[in-house]
């Protein structure tokens, strides 16, 4: 680690702290802890970089507003770099700990170090302003996302999956791809699940661990929130899928018509699918919470709705064991700890289905957090909300063993 004392004059800070774009951000200190951006540079502050950190520059530089401590991360950028390089530009108590060495933060001074060394602050409180963190070349570095294994550990900053470096796109990591945030380091963290292809408003940074997911896809597979794997039987009933805090999901499974199997057919016929099997599939799907519902039939068309939810469209792929890759469209609500979405699919033989993410898997009851027999959770109509009050017994014996992979995007 090298430190560089007194890289800029007095005079020189003053000109960068009193710079029109460092004072609008520094307004964004009232709603957020930490607020990137960049800055053009002007000639003289461009050659004494280059001249005293021995790095090339481009026209802009990285910069960051930052209140309170910074957690223990390792930095990651847009490609490859050699060192991290940030130019303290105000005072602060507290200190800088590099590789488990402590730095006081003096303006002027700057800390460069080599990429992959965990760093952090400790003991701050005031507001400081700092050029970078950045590579030799000039790009930004940091972490904008922290992905954890669980929940406990990024209460704990304990056993970090990756660090994203730049953007807040939420990534697929270890094959995750639905995510909560955990918020530790103020108020102003947005709250829900969020999915890969995600963009998280850019204040960061954020603290993210693997939600619960549970779904169902074509004739009906089940897989619950603990990872069992069954199949619905082929009879006309209507199930509870699912009760968290007010929201209820009921779904029904029925034969396909006549009509809907010729269907059926010719666009199995387009997708080179000669002989189809005409199983038992979602007929509808119902979702109600205290403020609104909403009725959707087995094409996911909007049959009925009282109340709005909010909802948005969403595509991805779906890698069935028995049908093999499948794209599909779905439509998304979130609210309340739940993310819901509805997909249709362009293989006729897997036809629609519902994936569901809760924030606490704990407060979920019905069949998709269950072991037992389906049949508990039959209900006579698709608009019942009345709380089921089931006594888990057996183990149901149907369970299978294929694996169904989603991804979104």
């Amino acid at each position: 680690m090298t430190r560089i004392e007194n890289v800029f004059s007095s005079d020189e800070i003053q000109e960068l702290l009193h710079n029109s774009i460092v004072q609008t951000n520094k307004d964004t200190l009232s709603i957020q802890n930490v607020v990137t951006f960049s800055i053009p540079l002007s000639d003289t502050i461009k050659t004494i970089l280059e001249n005293k950190l021995g790095i090339h520059l481009s026209t802009t530089i990285p910069m960051r507003w930052i209140k309170g401590d910074i957690e223990p991360h390792i930095d990651t950028g847009e490609s490859h770099f050699n060192y991290t390089h940030l130019i303290y530009l105000t005072d602060s108590v507290g200190n800088l700990i590099i590789n488990g060495e402590s730095y006081p933060i003096v303006a002027g001074d700057a800390h460069i170090f080599s990429e992959g060394l965990e760093h952090s602050t400790i003991n701050t409180s005031n507001e400081r302003l700092l050029i970078g963190p950045m590579s030799e070349t000039g790009f930004p570095v940091g972490s904008t996302i922290y992905y954890y294994a669980t929940e406990d550990d990024a209460k704990s900053n304990q056993n970090v999956i990756k660090y994203q470096g730049s953007g807040f796109i939420i990534e697929t990591v270890n094959g995750i791809s639905s995510w909560s945030i955990y918020n530790r380091l103020n108020n102003q963290s947005p709250d829900g699940i969020y999915s890969t292809g995600d963009e998280l408003i850019a204040f960061g940074p954020y603290y993210l661990y693997p939600s619960s997911n549970a779904g169902a896809h074509g004739d009906p597979y089940i897989t619950t929130f603990n990872g069992f794997k069954y199949k619905l039987p082929n009879i006309l009933r209507t199930y509870r899928l699912l009760e968290y805090n007010d929201i209820v999901v009921n779904a029904t499974v029925s034969e396909l018509s006549i009509k809907e199997k010729e269907y059926m057919k010719q666009i199995g016929l387009q997708h080179n699918i000669k002989d189809m099997l005409y199983g038992f599939f979602f007929e509808s799907f119902y979702i109600h919470s205290e403020h609104a519902n909403v009725l959707f039939d087995r094409q996911l068309n909007n049959l009925e709705q009282h109340g709005e939810f909010e909802c948005k469209n969403g595509k991805g792929t779906l890698h069935c064991p028995i049908q093999g890759i499948s794209d599909y469209k779905s439509i998304i609500i979130q609210f309340n700890g739940v993310k819901i979405s509805l997909r249709k699919y362009t293989n006729p033989q897997i036809l629609n289905g519902i994936d569901i993410s809760v924030t606490d898997v704990e407060k979920a009851k019905g069949l998709l957090n269950s072991l037992c027999n389906p049949k508990k959770y039959a209900i006579k109509k698709i608009k019942n909300v009345t709380p089921l009050h089931v006594t888990e017994e057996k183990i149901y014996k149907k369970e299978v063993k294929d694996i169904w992979v989603t991804k979104s995007y």
